[in-house]
């Protein structure tokens, strides 16, 4: 298992930038990942918890299962709702680390697209409003905050 990322001129470096919305260097960024993900595909764990992934050991296989159970995924940005449901579906398919990354603090609007937050979670950070309820979600799932990439 490797890991690839794709850098095809210096636009793209500036684009990832701006639209990261940080004053964060590709280089130093693409750095900060690739350790992180080296560190977290030296760890395996290939012990799966039969009862709880039925369904996805019948619809995937048990091999594929496994595979899942020993990875790490990294979502950026939890606005709007889509990035909290791709974190809710992935700990409910039992991938073993999920690490999430949003600076911004919850408010009043996040109410309405992230079924996760509620009053209780303005003045926090968007990720770190969300590890505890979706650590309720599957206990297996490692559920982190990753606080910066600086």
């Amino acid at each position: 298992m490797g890991l690839s990322c794709t850098r095809r001129n210096g636009r793209d470096k500036r684009f990832f930038a701006q639209s990261a919305g940080l004053g964060l260097n590709w280089d130093h960024f693409y750095f900060k990942l690739k350790i992180l993900m080296l560190h977290l595909m030296s760890q395996s764990n290939t012990k799966i918890d039969n009862n709880l992934y039925d369904r996805q050991i019948r619809t995937y296989g048990e091999e594929a299962v496994k595979k899942m159970t020993s990875s790490s995924v990294l979502i950026y940005g939890l606005a709007k709702g889509l990035g909290t449901e791709v974190a809710k579906n992935l700990t409910l398919g039992g991938i073993r680390n999920v690490y999430l990354f949003d600076e911004n603090q919850v408010t009043s609007s996040d109410l309405e697209t992230g079924f996760y937050y509620t009053t209780d979670s303005f003045g926090q950070t968007r990720s770190q409003a969300l590890v505890a309820k979706l650590q309720e979600l599957n206990p297996y799932v490692n559920v982190q905050a990753v606080n910066d990439f600086k």
